[in-house]
């Protein structure tokens, strides 16, 4: 049997594959998710159980954002918690914006399935992703030129 480390480890694996099958076989029948009040299309979100979590949070995700989790750090806790630490990195689709955003992820694992997830994100950079870029104003010969100090 996995360590509950290790089933973490495996989740992140295949949200980063985008392998729905996998993380189906690793969410526990009765897992409940919670996401990040603020998180775009899915903030402050319950879900309970594999359809719902798979649909209602990742689903729904992937439909704005074109993004995958970098685990940095892996803790196993003393009980059946594992806490993950590490940066999403993606793309708002509706923008083509680029983001980097923080996590902090507390899972339980139960007899060797993932439980429960509650997701702590950065999300003003989700948000800030959706915003249409700035133009840039073009610079001209002229513009330069009332720069150079005199």
């Amino acid at each position: 049997m996995l360590s509950n480390r290790e089933v973490v480890e495996q989740m992140y694996g295949a949200l980063r594959q985008r392998d729905a099958d996998t993380m189906r076989a690793l969410l526990h029948p009765d897992c409940v998710v919670r996401t990040a009040p603020g998180l775009p299309f899915a903030g402050g979100r319950i879900t309970r159980g594999v359809d719902e979590s798979l649909l209602g949070v990742w689903g729904t995700i992937s439909r704005h954002f074109d993004v995958v989790p970098t685990l940095e750090t892996c803790l196993p806790t003393m009980d059946d918690t594992v806490v993950g630490v590490g940066t999403y990195e993606g793309t708002a689709r509706a923008t083509g914006q680029s983001f980097q955003a923080w996590f902090v992820h507390l899972w339980t694992v139960s007899d060797g399935r993932i439980a429960g997830l509650r997701q702590v994100t950065d999300t003003v950079q989700w948000t800030n992703a959706l915003q249409p870029p700035q133009a840039t104003p073009a610079r001209t010969a002229m513009d330069d030129e009332r720069r150079r100090p005199r």
